[in-house]
């Protein structure tokens, strides 16, 4: 019989805790999962993949700032930019970690082992630790973030920055839990640990022409999903059913969870606070005269796009066309703005004054689409490479009535693109 190589502690009455130096946790090299186990699934080749040139680019535009910083070692912590680094999404946490040093090999620290076989297959980066270390008084990853650190040769007088950028784009800050810094600063005591608050970001704002495969099959999902919905949604199904479709979709066109949908169904006579959308699917039954509103998002390989198109299920009011109308003019006067050195405080703008003009309530809104969704400050200028998601919400002076109305876009050297191609309507449904 094989040597019995996990050592573990007992503790409590019955947990069983792992212990914090078995060699799963420690070694590139296990039964479950080692290099030389080339046919487990799942392969590398069943999922969408960057090509190496793209993290080579990453890594390098890292590694000249790191030089520029004089650092040895960034800690990368959150996930969007865990995604950006290695491509690897884990969809179980919002924390995921990266020791990445100035020079040799990076380390990725992922979940807990039942998925180092999928890191495996997706992640660029080949050195992995495992970061859910079971124990009774933690789940935190502050051990395995020291433990990798020192691993690659850190010690109490190097210098080491840190950025990131989790899963909330207007706090870029808030990527590193605090009983981890707290673990930090108290093996290196005499290292500063500088924040480079919004430096992935940045990094990630620009995509490649194989990022924008990505961006555009997103957009081409959510295509998809409202063809859907125009033929499958109809009265007596519940609100969730209507989730569900578009979860659908998402799965059948090789996509993965998406950050939360925004849905909500309504009689056009009653007023409606979630004005574009709900956070959670209610199991409302939907009724002839129902508005159906919507943010939906997709992501395709790490990489997001949303839009939004009203369903009236029945022939709508015409007031509520008349400011579907609206909402439109002020949507693409907005999208004439999304050009190079022009501004999104320029483009809401736009869209401000056609409200303005026609007398009704409303406003634009939009965050830049990619890896996650950023929000960045209204006079930053817009440079080609860029996606945006771009919002249009017309209402009535009570609130009641409103649509969410918007698409994806990326920004070239001219004119920008629309990469929906869903039509620009009220999607009514024949009841």
């Amino acid at each position: 019989m094989d040597q019995f190589n996990i050592k573990y502690n007992v503790t409590g009455n019955h947990a069983i805790a792992v212990s914090q130096d078995h060699e799963v946790a420690k070694s590139t090299e296990t039964p479950w999962w080692g290099e030389d186990l080339q046919g487990m699934y799942p392969h590398r080749e069943d999922y969408p993949i960057l090509p190496d040139e793209d993290y080579e680019r990453k890594f390098a535009q890292l590694r000249q700032v790191m030089q520029m910083e004089d650092l040895e070692y960034f800690i990368i912590a959150g996930r969007a930019a865990t995604v950006w680094i290695s491509g690897y999404f884990d969809p179980f946490t919002n924390v995921g970690y990266v020791i990445f040093p100035l020079e040799g090999e990076p380390i990725l620290i992922e979940n807990f082992g039942h998925h180092t076989p999928t890191a495996k297959a997706i992640s660029y980066i080949r050195n992995f630790r495992e970061g859910w270390r079971v124990k009774l008084e933690t789940f935190a990853y502050d051990e395995a973030v020291v433990d990798a650190l020192k691993e690659c040769g850190a010690d109490d007088n190097s210098k080491v920055g840190i950025c990131g950028w989790d899963i909330w784009e207007w706090e870029p800050t808030n990527f590193v839990p605090a009983k981890v810094m707290d673990r930090l600063r108290a093996e290196f005591p005499n290292v500063e640990f500088p924040f480079f608050n919004d430096l992935i970001m940045r990094l990630a704002r620009i995509h490649s022409e194989h990022e924008m495969v990505f961006v555009e099959k997103a957009c081409g999902m959510l295509d998809t999903m409202f063809e859907e919905l125009e033929a499958k949604v109809r009265p007596g199904m519940l609100e969730c059913e209507v989730w569900g479709i578009v979860k659908w979709v998402m799965y059948k066109e090789g996509g993965d969870d998406p950050f939360q949908q925004l849905i909500v169904s309504h009689p056009q006579s009653a007023p409606v606070g979630a004005r574009f959308g709900s956070t959670n699917p209610p199991m409302r039954e939907l009724q002839k005269g129902d508005i159906i509103t919507g943010e939906y998002s997709s992501r395709y390989g790490g990489y997001c796009a949303q839009s939004g198109h009203p369903i009236s299920l029945g022939k709508p009011l015409q007031e509520w066309v008349d400011l579907y109308d609206v909402g439109v003019e002020a949507l693409y006067a907005a999208v004439d703005k999304l050009r190079p050195g022009n501004t999104f405080q320029e483009a809401r703008h736009a869209g401000r004054d056609v409200y303005i003009k026609e007398n009704v309530y409303g406003r634009l809104a939009g965050h830049l689409m990619g890896i996650q969704v950023e929000r960045v400050g209204p006079h930053e200028p817009f440079e080609p490479g860029m996606t945006v998601a771009l919002h249009s919400w017309p209402y009535s002076q009570d609130y009641g009535k409103g649509h969410f109305i918007g698409d994806t876009f990326q920004i070239t050297e001219g004119a920008p693109i629309k990469l929906n191609n869903f039509p620009e309507k009220i999607i009514e449904i024949d009841v």
